[in-house]
């Protein structure tokens, strides 16, 4: 069966509904990324500069919650510094169809 037709039979019947769904949903998500900008935030502060990968927050237990929400998956990317520029990261959260 196709994804799109397992994802609508879990929405709501109505609009409204969808709306409300997607919205909380969104919410958590974005509650989930200032979680991590602070975790880097707090991680450059103490290392000099550097920005850390998903696993080093993660030995820290900065980021336990995170990955709970089942509805976004989310993917770090780090950048070192160079020469000609500083540390740098990046998130996406992509909605998942579970």
């Amino acid at each position: 069966m196709p994804d799109w037709l397992l994802l609508e039979s879990r929405l709501p019947t109505s609009n409204a509904g969808l709306g409300a769904l997607l919205a909380a949903r969104e919410t958590v998500a974005i509650r989930h990324l200032e979680q991590l900008v602070a975790a880097q935030m707090a991680f450059r502060m103490a290392s000099g500069g550097n920005f850390a990968t998903l696993v080093q927050l993660q030995k820290q237990g900065q980021l336990e919650n995170l990955f709970a929400n089942q509805d976004y998956r989310f993917t770090l990317y780090v950048a070192e510094a160079t020469s000609s520029s500083p540390a740098d990261f990046f998130v996406l959260a992509t909605p998942t169809i579970h």
